[in-house]
């Protein structure tokens, strides 16, 4: 009998330890994060879901720019790869300082927006290496704000260059905005113009013969 009752008594240790294990709350809190995480879906399955504006689809550069200006992980192969570490393949995400703006008129400008930009900047820095846009903002008027760094001076110099860009802003065609304003390193592209064109004045008066005459008396 004694030994009949350590048996039951192992037994019972036994059932206690397997329940244990079974249930033990840890098992739970490692299998909910695996349950609740996000997964990056490949980056061709999105290629539907956020066609051009006009309902072409778009290029694995042109996606990666809109997945990434969203928040949204994919996976992506070398070219996609390429395309996200490329000049032209991030946009910086767009602020908003407005509170007028629907989710649906967001979404239309920030669809516009990679439609066009990427492909201007790429144009862009073929020549001036160290352009950067820094920021996008949709501001309290509802004009788009491009802040770009202190490289942007020299395409302002270049008057052709310059108005084939200001041009290319134009078909953003986004009803819910009021116009554009390009910031050169903090600077409104008007303020660095008009600063630049009295600099100018003022050399040209330097050199002139009026001026030179006036300094030999």
């Amino acid at each position: 009998m004694p030994r009949l009752r350590y048996i039951f008594a192992l037994a019972g240790v036994a059932a206690l330890c397997l329940i244990f294990w079974l249930f033990w709350p840890r098992e739970k809190a490692t299998r909910t994060p695996e349950r609740n995480a996000i997964r990056a879906k490949p980056l061709a399955s999105y290629r539907k879901d956020f066609p051009r504006s006009d309902g072409t689809l778009r290029g694995d550069e042109e996606l990666v720019a809109v997945l990434t200006a969203k928040g949204i992980p994919f996976t992506a192969d070398n070219s996609a790869e390429k395309g996200l570490r490329s000049s032209a393949g991030l946009l910086p995400p767009v602020q908003y300082e407005s509170a007028r703006l629907t989710n649906t008129e967001k979404e239309q400008i920030e669809l516009i927006l990679s439609d066009v930009l990427p492909a201007q900047l790429d144009q862009l820095r073929a020549t001036v290496h160290d352009l950067e846009l820094g920021r996008l903002v949709v501001n309290a008027q509802l004009k788009l704000e491009l802040h770009f760094n202190a490289a942007f001076a020299r395409i302002a110099d270049d008057e052709s260059r310059l108005t084939d860009f200001s041009e290319s802003l134009h078909s953003l065609g986004s009803t819910a905005l009021k116009g554009n304003t390009i910031y050169i390193d903090g600077k409104p592209l008007g303020v660095y113009l008009r600063e630049r064109d009295r600099v100018r004045d003022n050399e040209a008066k330097a050199a002139s013969p009026a001026a030179a005459g006036d300094g030999r008396r």
